[in-house]
């Protein structure tokens, strides 16, 4: 070990602390352009990070042997997509009414014009033989039954979205599209009720990104109160918040680098990039303050402190990645893509 005296000078410590002293002597040397570097890096990363997609989709549940998961894929081979938006109309009123039919058969006209809807299906586009009241003719059609209710006072309408690799970017937007024309031609005694895979999936993308911005803001809260409790030091409070800001805007960007989407799981990611990355920041800043303390007032004694500090908190840092590395050896894809993208934050900061 290496011990500062009060002097400012230090014992030899060996090779590893010889790498480490120069390594920090040359970061203080050149710590203008390094800093630059990391503004450049991290306006890039902040670039890739602002396009990260969100991806809830089944495949991510699977593990890849599932034979449940070949079944799911020669399904969308076949038939393209499984996304489906339901949409139910409860009014109080009969269902079958003029007036109701002829505005389902203008939201069905509509939603079948929006972009990203391949089919509608509703009682609206149904054949019914030629001379048939619609009210007999549905008691002997078992598909044609399920689109009213049975106290025929409510309607139902579907909706398959288009098969394509970007619907996880589009979705939002047809949705939304779907719900504004539902509102233009429901009246107000009547209630609209979504539901489907595509409903589902939006859902989950949606919650994906309001819990992670608050368990994100909640990590943020604790730190700044631990790191005053524990440095009694607005600055290292700050130079820690911004180091583990740093590293998980680098984490994101690295992720939308890699065509890695974030989900439910990986949403964690950040708070755990944060906790970890902290703790090395208040090794750091105690062992300097204890520097100072017996005083070591030079710039050289100071960098042998930090030096010598940085030798167990990167192997820390290194031991730590390598155990979520270990993760990686997992047959779910969602778990191989946590271990990998927690060491790379891990890393980062």
């Amino acid at each position: 070990c290496t011990g500062v005296q009060a002097t400012g000078k230090t014992l030899d410590g060996g090779t590893e602390m010889n790498a480490m002293n120069w390594i920090i002597g040359f970061a203080v040397r050149r710590r203008v352009w390094l800093m630059l570097a990391i503004a450049v890096l991290t306006g890039g990363f902040g670039f890739l990070a602002s396009r990260l997609a969100v991806d809830n989709s089944l495949e991510v549940w699977f593990v890849e042997d599932d034979p449940a998961l070949g079944s799911y894929e020669q399904f969308l081979g076949e038939f393209g997509n499984d996304e489906t938006v339901v949409i139910a109309f409860a009014g109080s009123g009969d269902a079958l009414a003029a007036d109701r039919l002829a505005r389902l058969d203008r939201l069905t006209d509509q939603i079948a014009r929006i972009d990203g809807v391949a089919r509608v299906q509703s009682l609206s586009n149904l054949p019914v033989p030629e001379g048939a009241e619609l009210r007999h003719a549905l008691e002997g059609d078992r598909l044609a039954s399920r689109l009213v209710g049975r106290n025929q006072t409510s309607l139902l309408l579907v909706a398959w979205m288009e098969a394509g690799v970007d619907m996880d970017v589009r979705r939002p937007e047809i949705l939304e599209e779907i719900r504004d024309a539902v509102a233009g031609q429901r009246t107000d005694d009547e209630q609209a009720h979504f539901g489907g895979v595509g409903v589902l999936y939006d859902a989950l993308n949606r919650a994906t990104i309001g819990e992670g911005a608050l368990f994100i803001g909640l990590s943020y809260a604790v730190i700044t109160i631990v790191l005053l409790l524990v440095t009694r030091r607005i600055a290292w409070t700050l130079i820690a918040l911004l180091v583990v800001t740093l590293a998980d805007v680098a984490l994101l960007g690295t992720m939308t680098l890699l065509g890695r989407p974030i989900n439910m799981i990986t949403m964690a990611l950040p708070p755990v990039v944060m906790i970890l990355g902290v703790a090395n920041v208040v090794h750091m800043a105690t062992d300097l303050d204890l520097a100072l303390a017996r005083g070591v007032r030079s710039l050289s004694g100071l960098q042998e402190a930090l030096a010598r500090i940085t030798v167990p908190c990167g192997f820390n840092a290194l031991t730590t990645g390598v155990a979520f590395l270990s993760l990686t050896t997992a047959n779910m894809a969602v778990t191989r893509d946590y271990g990998l993208f927690a060491a790379i934050g891990v890393g980062f900061a």
